[in-house]
């Protein structure tokens, strides 16, 4: 059976009778739920395992981190971790990774908490940070990349699919 975690926005009775009682608006907030889904986990198909495909923004070049919306990190990532895990990135802690970059198949370079972290954002998306990441592998402007968790050894995957064209020239 495959993990869920949905966002429940329904406050407890408690709350409620307090708010009603003592006549304050009820502040509603999300609280993150695992629960069974009755279809089997998805199996990663080796010839299409890049679940996040993204293309790198000048914000992401200069900044370092790839920028993942929020409901395929909650599908394709959170899914596979604990609850407890899911809940600290969700609340805004960073959750250090290990991260295999695997353009060349055959010379995979690891990043294993050297700065390699996900966090949320201002705007709700995840952002996997890995600074050193794009110095070595010279990300620019529309490089197109892949991107997924892989739960058997607990880590990020990460791939260059494609070289974008887009060349930044800095002035002095």
């Amino acid at each position: 059976m495959k993990k869920t975690f949905l966002y429940n926005f329904f406050p407890s009775k408690e709350k409620e009778e307090t708010s009603n009682d003592s006549k304050t608006p009820l502040i509603v907030t999300r609280r993150l739920l695992e629960i069974r889904d009755m279809y089997s986990a998805p199996v990663i198909d080796p010839q299409n395992s890049w679940k996040i495909k993204k293309v790198v923004t000048h914000h992401e070049m200069i900044i370092g981190k790839q920028v993942m919306p929020f409901a395929e990190v909650l599908e394709h990532v959170l899914g596979n971790w604990t609850l407890g895990s899911a809940k600290l990135v969700t609340l805004g802690h960073k959750k250090h990774v290990d991260l295999w970059e695997v353009t060349e198949e055959n010379n995979p370079k690891t990043y294993l908490n050297e700065g390699t972290y996900i966090e949320i954002l201002l705007s709700q998306d995840n952002a996997l940070v890995c600074v050193n990441l794009f110095k070595d592998r010279g990300l620019s402007v529309d490089d197109e990349t892949g991107l997924y968790w892989d739960p058997m050894s607990s880590n990020f995957k990460f791939k260059l699919i494609k070289k974008g064209h887009v060349m930044i020239f800095l002035r002095r």
